[in-house]
């Protein structure tokens, strides 16, 4: 009696932390991640990685049509594949960045089935325990990364003044996905060491 317990008590607890961490993820993702200064061009305000993306998907067009303008005038050619170098450049950091709300919303598909299937075997719930936990990790690297550039002030000309809440609401998301993975894998192998119910006769 005990078996089933564990299992459905550990689901329940695993797809509801992982949807909460999943809202946060999303929520925190669209928060100021970071307040920021530019003294070259009197800018200054607050950055969030929904801002961030955005300005990176902008960059890639800026950066397309004027390479693309660049390569139709004569002697151009240079110029044109130091545009095209740059607009890989953006094209990677915008996918990279992209990593922190698809992982979000990996993490809350996770939370979702687990919530509705409670009764799965321990295999299920190991691939489960497996997917939340490498979410939680390819989600939290590029923050990581952000994190570590924008403290460095990695970013020329940009003075980075303090880290917002939406960063930290963001990773602290993915650190409860981190945690559901591992109720589910540690209630899995308690499930399997638990004595089972002896067998019924049939005859009786």
């Amino acid at each position: 009696s005990v078996g089933p317990l564990i299992e459905g008590g550990s689901s329940a607890t695993g797809g509801c932390l992982s949807l909460i961490g999943a809202g946060m993820v999303l929520v925190g993702f669209v928060l100021p991640w970071f307040t920021c200064s530019v003294p070259l061009l009197a800018i200054q305000g607050s950055v969030s990685g929904f801002s961030a993306f955005v300005q990176l998907v902008f960059g890639v067009l800026l950066s397309l049509v004027s390479s693309a303008g660049i390569g139709t005038q004569r002697g151009g050619g240079g110029l044109a594949a130091l545009g095209l170098l740059l607009t890989l450049v953006l094209v990677a950091a915008a996918v990279f960045l992209a990593l922190t709300p698809l992982m979000g919303l990996q993490v809350g598909r996770t939370g979702l089935r687990l919530i509705q299937s409670l009764k799965i075997t321990n295999e299920q719930r190991r691939r489960t325990a497996r997917s939340l936990t490498i979410a939680a990790v390819v989600g939290f690297v590029p923050l990581l990364c952000y994190m570590t550039s924008t403290m460095t002030n990695f970013s020329v000309g940009v003075q980075v003044q303090n880290l917002g809440a939406g960063l930290w609401v963001t990773m602290a998301g993915f650190a409860l996905a981190f945690v559901a993975g591992i109720i589910i894998s540690t209630a899995a192998a308690l499930s399997e060491q638990l004595p089972k119910p002896p067998a019924k006769d049939k005859g009786s």
